[in-house]
């Protein structure tokens, strides 16, 4: 008999390997592939409250903080997040936990003949991976009737299939030079684009971005008629970072204070907070002082998966996801807080990404790095990491391992007891390297 998970892989399987639509064609048919989807469906976001998260990098760990906190106060949850670390359930989250396999299955069946239907009348536009998976994340959403949704965004946000809704509050974590090729070569025009989430009457938080960043977003956002919140007139963020869960963290605006302990001794992910604190906040999701209160039970327990986390020790093992110049200037702090020698970086890279700026960083912080492909179709050849990490650090040892398995495994083999082994650059490494030291392949 087949399983729950396998039929899940049935549907979705065949959606990867789908050539996603070029910059002009998103262009062209805007939102309204999804659109005319989820009316098939009889519109299920519409039936949601909302908190829409857009953003270079931050948003999930945004989306889970927010999620924690809405949980500590007695609200029901949905969180959609991409990508996902071991398995597609996890991309959808009610209440704290990954959808169940079967109730997945069961949502893809239900949406297939939909997809059909779509497929046969727009047979060059066919609905794609992550629009069907978002407009699954709906249903199951509404079918569970939570209080409140996180949705992350995909790439962007103007044209993103996520910018269907129309939320009760909404954010923008980061601005980086990322997804080139989609979104402009300038921080302008990626602002721009992260911006299109902005709608009329919806607050906008905004996270600590570049000044030229602020200005683009600011000036759409007005010009959809969203009001700004942004640091440091709107809001401000305090932080002590300490090891331990010891690190302090103080959310301060005008209309309130939160001051507490938080899970990650990580100034980003404390920004982070910040922003979920913010925008929950704007969305009036709970009273001010019902808020102040989750926000001191959840903030010193989230749990963020690959989020600078330690999943072993003796030697330790350090996962995280950063793959752009911020998020890796941010690991390496952490590295130097920790303070652990010799250092082995494992990495992985998304063709897709500005290797230049994350391999300088990586080289400054590891004694050893062994370039790796976490996934065979969309990341680079790790050949190519390791010529760019030579050419930046002639006197690093650099290796190539093609398979991400062996590469996790022979460089923790090799580390002494007060070393450290980093595994990063991807998702999907940093969900492989969990697996692997909690049991798994």
């Amino acid at each position: 008999m087949e399983s729950a998970y396998r039929k899940v892989a049935r549907h979705l399987e065949p959606l990867i390997y789908v050539e996603p639509r070029a910059r002009e064609a998103r262009e062209a048919i805007g939102l309204s592939a999804m659109q005319s989807l989820l009316k098939l469906l009889g519109n299920p976001e519409s039936e949601l409250a909302i908190i829409h998260i857009a953003g270079s990098k931050g948003k999930g760990s945004t989306a889970l903080i927010g999620e924690a906190i809405l949980r500590s106060a007695g609200l029901s949850t949905g969180t959609f997040t991409s990508p996902h670390l071991e398995r597609w359930t996890e991309r959808i989250r009610v209440n704290g936990l990954a959808v169940d396999a079967e109730k997945l299955a069961d949502a893809l069946d239900a949406i297939s003949p939909c997809i059909e239907m779509l497929r046969a009348s727009d047979p060059a536009n066919p609905p794609t991976f992550f629009e069907v998976l978002t407009a699954v994340g709906f249903l199951l959403f509404r079918e569970a009737r939570v209080d409140w949704v996180l949705l992350e965004a995909g790439i962007g946000g103007r044209l993103d299939a996520t910018n269907v809704v129309r939320p009760r509050a909404a954010c923008i974590t980061s601005i980086e030079l990322e997804h080139m090729d989609r979104l402009g070569d300038s921080i302008q025009s990626i602002a721009r684009e992260k911006a299109g989430i902005a709608k009329p009457g919806v607050p906008l938080v905004i996270g600590p971005v570049s000044r030229e960043a602020r200005a683009t977003i600011t000036r759409e956002a007005r010009t959809r008629g969203a009001t700004v919140i942004a640091p440091p007139s709107d809001y401000s963020i305090t932080f002590e970072a300490a090891n331990h869960g010891n690190s302090r963290l103080e959310i301060r605006s005008d209309k309130f204070r939160v001051s507490s302990r938080f899970s990650r001794p990580s100034h980003t992910l404390a920004w982070n907070a910040g922003i979920a604190v913010m925008t929950l906040d704007a969305a009036a999701a709970l009273p001010r002082n019902d808020l102040i209160k989750a926000c001191t039970r959840a903030l010193e327990s989230v749990e963020l998966p690959a989020r600078c986390e330690l999943i072993a020790t003796v030697p330790a093992v350090l996962v995280d996801s950063a793959h752009t110049e911020a998020s890796a200037l941010a690991l390496s702090d952490m590295i130097r807080m920790l303070g652990l020698r010799p250092v082995h970086m494992v990495i992985s890279m998304s063709a897709k990404r500005n290797l230049e700026p994350v391999c300088r960083i990586i080289g400054n912080i590891a004694e050893r790095v062994t370039a790796t492909r976490a996934e065979s179709t969309r990341c680079l050849a790790p050949e190519s990491i390791a010529a760019t990490l030579r050419t930046l650090h002639p006197d690093r040892v650099v290796e190539v391992c093609a398979d991400p398995y062996t590469a996790v495994r022979s460089a923790h083999k090799t580390l002494p007891r007060s070393g450290l082994l980093c595994v990063a650059g991807s998702v999907y490494l940093a969900g492989l390297a969990r697996s692997m030291f909690s049991g798994g392949r």
